[in-house]
């Protein structure tokens, strides 16, 4: 099986996106003893999840950090499971290079994280980001604050800290973009029934379209898979998805926006990937401006229902297409036969139907 996952990149021509996370406890809690050096003791910073207009979430995610001259320890509660988090210093301004990894880990099935090792030296912010949005070479690499856990105090005891951050959150200076890439990586989980129990199997980023998308596509082909798989989107809600369609060769997968919501097949220079979602959102008004996804040529495609040994060109189309529409990749094992379940395989054809979860998830964004 292949996994579906999400990393973002930032560049001044990027939106933002403000997907909401799945967490759980502690509202207010002691701000950190500020300073580096607390006569000989070590001092504690707590870490938040914040929402959309920077306040701490009522029972979200949190964690504590102890850590002296040379030691830190850090304990985070309430994060999503299974997934990969790095607890950063972050120096201002954005794209926060140089910065200092501190260490890394995935939070376990109890949604529980331990780090733990050298207090690097770094900016007075900590923070702990995804993995996927941090290069400890060069800085921020992606935006997803609603995932992350934030300072309480910064460990200087500045006092702009808050208000810079929120500041930052809405518009990281002069930038005002983000763009956001799904793809696919190897793993075999186990797929229990649609309709299982357990977490809600629905994911929102937390921005959508104002208007009808038309879209362009390099080939007749996938202009009719796209045509597809957006109506069945389109299927559940009123708002409108299915705009119009029309084939152009130049349709590709773009580093920057060109006009142009397209779909094209090329060779993705990581293996493994199935396919891309590269989707522009405007930090300003949380709205999708454009959105490119590109098939890897790796892969053999056709349609799996008649066809043995390929990858469903519609199955997976329609699960790229949800992210395009605002919805984010699950993991979580009883969400294994939803639409935007995380991963596929060849002769994979569940995706092409719409699961409830998915439903209701399209429905929060857009209206029944």
């Amino acid at each position: 099986m292949k996994k579906i996952y999400a990393i973002f990149i930032l560049a001044t021509a990027f939106m933002l996106v403000m997907s909401v996370g799945v967490f759980a406890v502690k509202v207010n809690g002691p701000s950190a003893v500020n300073g580096l050096n607390h006569k000989g003791e070590a001092s504690q910073l707590y870490l938040y999840e914040k929402d959309a207009d920077w306040n701490v979430v009522e029972d979200g995610a949190w964690g504590k950090m102890t850590f002296s001259d040379n030691y830190f320890v850090f304990n985070g509660h309430g994060l999503e499971q299974n997934t990969e988090y790095t607890l950063i210093r972050y120096t201002d301004p954005w794209n926060g290079y140089p910065i200092s990894c501190l260490d890394s880990g995935i939070a376990n099935e109890d949604d529980n994280l331990h780090l733990s090792g050298k207090f690097l030296d770094g900016g007075a912010k900590v923070w702990l980001v995804l993995s996927s949005d941090v290069d400890c070479e060069n800085g921020m690499v992606g935006w997803n604050p609603t995932e992350y856990l934030f300072e309480y105090n910064s460990i200087n005891g500045d006092s702009e800290s808050a208000s810079y951050t929120k500041y930052h959150g809405k518009g990281i200076y002069s930038t005002t973009h983000i763009v956001r890439k799904d793809y696919a990586r190897p793993n075999k989980p186990q797929k229990p029934d649609k309709t299982s129990g357990g977490p809600a199997c629905y994911k929102l980023m937390g921005v959508k379209w104002a208007n009808t998308p038309d879209y362009v596509a390099q080939s007749q082909d996938l202009l009719g898979i796209a045509g597809t798989s957006i109506g069945t989107w389109d299927a559940s809600t009123g708002f409108g998805l299915l705009g119009s369609g029309s084939v152009d060769a130049s349709a590709g997968f773009e580093e920057v926006m060109d006009g142009k919501n397209s779909y094209s097949e090329g060779d993705y220079p990581t293996d493994g990937v199935i396919a891309v979602t590269r989707t522009w959102y405007n930090i300003y008004t949380n709205e999708i401006i454009e959105y490119d996804i590109m098939f890897d040529t790796d892969f053999t495609w056709g349609d799996a229902t008649t066809m043995s040994g390929v990858m469903d060109l519609q199955n997976i189309a329609t699960h790229e297409i949800g992210h395009a529409f605002g919805l984010l990749d699950l993991y979580q094992k009883p969400c294994s036969d939803v639409t935007m379940f995380g991963y596929s395989s060849y002769g994979d054809v569940s995706k092409r139907d719409l699961a409830p979860q998915d439903i209701t998830g399209l429905q929060l964004i857009y209206g029944a």
